[in-house]
């Protein structure tokens, strides 16, 4: 709750990058799709 790290570990969410179309690609961080990604993924991140 409070942004400490708490023992223990669970599975959240799961991304298929696959297919996303993410997977194996040259350049993939600059693809909007990875973009909207990673703001989804540090958006709940702190919630977690």
């Amino acid at each position: 709750k409070d942004g400490n790290a708490i023992p223990g570990a669970r599975v959240q969410k799961v991304y298929n990058l696959i297919d996303m179309g993410l997977a194996w690609r040259h350049g993939v961080t600059e693809e909007p799709e990875f973009v909207a990604l990673m703001k989804e993924i540090r958006a709940i991140y702190p919630t977690l």
